[in-house]
């Protein structure tokens, strides 16, 4: 549920607000696409996020997962994050 509020947090601009809420650890948050796990969602989280997709123009396909993350800008994170 975590990414989920996460994932909306960013749609809606709130993702610091959400991060203090979560008591998230860092100081320093990037935003980083994810994947969409379609197949692995149950029929609620699914339909959540489709919707979700559709507003933001991601697929919508839901008979397989959708990768989205920027492993290199993940790893420039994790280094930033390393240093400080």
């Amino acid at each position: 549920m975590r990414n989920i509020l996460l994932l909306f947090a960013s749609l809606e601009g709130q993702t610091a607000k959400v991060a203090e809420r979560l008591r998230a650890p860092f100081a320093y948050i990037e935003m980083i696409a994810g994947a969409l796990k379609y197949t692995q969602y149950n029929w609620f989280i699914r339909w959540v996020m489709k919707g979700i997709a559709r507003k933001e123009g991601g697929s919508t396909d839901t008979s397989r997962d959708h990768e989205y993350t920027d492993w290199r800008q993940v790893a420039a994170y994790a280094r930033r994050l390393s240093t400080k």
